[in-house]
């Protein structure tokens, strides 16, 4: 009986764990950044992104918001994140954090197809 209740528990305990895990996404980050002139100083910088397989550029998180990463204009850059949903979104709209897992790579490049600022 305590083998049979185990091996009911277990799964859910597997799940439970899972929402400590982040989940890994790619995205590419162009070559310059979007300015917002209405937000502060903070937030008036957000990166041009390319979220995994994506062809087209949004307008994504904040620069600044990828622990570990330092952005360098000119250079587009496909990194490979650690992101970890945010279950309460803040009055800022942040919906996940991320972390810098690999560079995968950093070519100086104007990125083309950007949407106008």
């Amino acid at each position: 009986m305590k083998h049979l209740l185990a091996l009911l528990f277990f799964p859910l305990l597997l799940t439970a764990c899972n929402k400590d895990r982040p989940e890994q996404v790619t995205v590419t980050l162009a070559s310059r950044l979007w300015t917002d002139p209405d937000q502060t100083a903070e937030n008036r910088y957000r990166y041009y992104v390319k979220w995994g397989s994506a062809m087209e550029w949004t307008v994504g998180m904040a620069d600044g918001t990828i622990a570990g990463f330092e952005y360098e204009e000119g250079y587009e850059w496909l990194l490979k994140l650690d992101m970890w949903p945010v279950d309460d979104v803040p009055g800022d709209g942040i919906s996940a954090e991320y972390k810098l897992k690999k560079i995968l790579s950093k070519d100086k490049k104007e990125s083309e197809g950007l949407p106008i600022n």
